[in-house]
């Protein structure tokens, strides 16, 4: 079932792969900023050739320089992080600290090298950084640039939220996402994990709920008609013109309080027999297309609350570790 939050996002990537920038599409007046580190001069040149035409391209020779980029946010409203990697042995942990800070958490970063070895790619998926390319497939750079940003664009357009700037760390206090797609539930699973510092492992029990709230409450799918559809080969196409059709929206609502985060997921079905799910042990006797919910439950750190009939599930996680960058 996870995998298909990785489908989920690699189709939209696909289909902004496609999609052309702010200039190609005739609007030269709003041109998405994008922020290049590199200390190499000529890889600074060739980067800002090749995306001058559609970016307004912001320079800086290190990472340190990055909170002086953003100190003011409106007026630096960058959009993507472009960052060379000259030096293969430094340690790149800063941008992990970065993406525990909310006003950083939401911007595609990609890590640029002459080349990538294991070990080093091994360094960038610790440091939270998910997206990196070698110097050889350096024509395809703006292709993912664009992908990058359009992916973002979806997040950002299911979602509002509100700032503590007061508190030294910029924490998101609340938020509120409707969602009626499956790459809006991989989206704001995504969103989720960025705004409670959660590992990857909880990410996927966001997921696993949210996409449950959405195929079985909101969309309303018979489970003879889902094991069928399924046994064709057919499910994901059928998935896809149900939310075609979908008016509805299931609500996800975040909010940070004193000890924990809770996450509410709120759909306008009749509810189900839950508490089947949340017994102990159940992994090894439910069936295969059944474990999304036990999944979820038996996840380290994530408490899950069913309220009523089960249209309304409460998830709460413990408060993570929180970097202060500034204040």
């Amino acid at each position: 079932m996870f995998k298909r939050l990785q489908q989920a996002v690699q189709e939209l990537t696909s289909e902004a792969s496609t999609t052309k920038g702010p200039k190609e599409r005739g609007d030269q007046s709003k041109k998405s900023k994008v922020l290049i580190i590199s200390n190499n001069e000529s890889i600074t040149d060739r980067l800002s050739l090749v995306l001058n035409d559609t970016y307004d391209i912001v320079q800086r020779e290190s990472i340190s320089m990055i909170m002086q980029v953003f100190a003011n946010v409106k007026k630096n409203d960058i959009e993507l992080i472009l960052f060379y990697d000259s030096d293969l042995s430094k340690d790149l942990s800063f941008f992990s600290t970065l993406r525990k800070y909310p006003r950083f958490s939401n911007i595609p970063i990609i890590v640029l090298a002459q080349e990538i070895t294991e070990k080093r790619k091994s360094h960038y998926l610790e440091n939270d950084l998910n997206d990196f390319i070698d110097l050889q497939s350096f024509p395809l750079i703006k292709q993912l640039a664009n992908s990058k940003i359009k992916l973002q664009s979806k997040i950002n357009s299911i979602i509002n939220y509100s700032i503590d700037h007061n508190s030294g760390l910029d924490i998101v206090t609340n938020a509120q996402m409707h969602l009626r797609t499956l790459v809006d539930v991989a989206s704001c699973a995504r969103t989720l994990k960025l705004f409670t510092n959660a590992t990857i492992t909880q990410e996927r029990a966001f997921f696993e709920i949210i996409l449950n709230s959405l195929e079985h409450g909101q969309l309303k799918i018979d489970k003879k008609k889902r094991q069928k559809v399924k046994n064709n080969g057919d499910y994901d196409n059928y998935l896809d013109i149900l939310c075609d059709r979908n008016k509805e929206a299931v609500i996800v609502t975040y909010e940070k309080l004193e000890d924990t985060y809770r996450i509410s997921v709120i759909d306008g079905g009749d509810g189900f027999n839950f508490k089947k799910y949340l017994k102990p042990n159940l992994s090894n006797s439910i069936k295969e297309t059944q474990k999304g919910i036990v999944t979820a439950n038996s996840t380290k750190g994530i408490e899950l609350k069913y309220i009523g009939p089960g249209n309304i599930v409460e998830i709460n996680i413990p408060h993570q570790e929180k970097f202060k960058l500034w204040h």
